[in-house]
């Protein structure tokens, strides 16, 4: 008997602590809009970040979304939940793991440019997929938003307006509370997700025009509490 609750105890303890881990998700947006960017995101580089091969009983989920002139465009999400490696079966994990890995990749390898659709509708999208990404309890998130951010939406901000590039040069300060205006919903102070915006410049002219966005999004992601990072490609 005593024996019994020992093993009915340590599988009650384990189960508890594969429980609490967290879920590691990984969100991708990519802006189709243009053929010719230097980094879109690769099986070979969104992989890895799962360390997958490391703990392949965690869990873990990706998400990808396109990002063109269109605000709402497809999305696609894959889960790998936790178990135990105690009690479940080593095969079966590794055919999981393994259908996972073809699932991100199907869905990363797909040639997503949109020749109809050559202006972006950034921010909304974004603000939609925090806001969805806070919604998944005990969860760790990277989002991975792969574009040049120039954003093109004529009913409150364009980047090709010239009366809205001439106040994002002068108060960017203004601009920003524009784009905040426009992201209710998302629960600022966020320590869970972390945005990172890959993205990298091929001419002086994309280089000045990326970091205007870059300046407006740290000010506006300051405001919102929820870290921002920006590179030119993912290792």
């Amino acid at each position: 008997m005593k024996k019994y609750l020992y093993t009915l105890a340590l599988g009650l303890m384990l189960s508890a602590c594969t429980a609490d881990k967290k879920q590691t998700i990984i969100s991708v947006l990519e802006d189709v809009t243009e053929a010719d960017f230097l980094v879109t995101p690769y099986t070979s580089t969104i992989l890895p970040q799962f360390h997958l091969d490391k703990d392949r009983w965690q869990a873990v989920a990706f998400r990808y979304g396109s990002i063109s002139s269109l605000i709402h465009n497809k999305r696609v999400s894959y889960k790998l939940m936790s178990e135990n490696a105690l009690f479940a079966n080593d095969i079966e994990r590794k055919a999981k793991v393994k259908q996972f890995k073809q699932d991100v990749s199907e869905a990363l390898k797909k040639n997503t440019y949109s020749e109809a659709h050559r202006y972006s509708a950034i921010w909304t999208p974004l603000v939609d997929e925090i806001i969805s990404l806070q919604a998944i309890p005990n969860s760790t998130a990277t989002l991975y938003l792969y574009s040049d951010l120039q954003e093109n939406n004529p009913s409150w901000f364009s980047i090709h307006k010239y009366d809205d590039l001439m106040l994002l040069e002068h108060n960017s300060q203004k601009v920003a509370e524009r784009f905040l205006s426009k992201a209710e919903g998302i629960k600022k102070g966020n320590k869970n997700i972390t945005v990172i915006v890959v993205y990298q410049p091929q001419t002086m002219k994309e280089d000045i025009a990326f970091s205007k966005m870059k300046k407006l999004y740290t000010i506006v992601f300051k405001e919102l509490g929820i870290s921002i990072a920006f590179i030119t490609k993912l290792q």
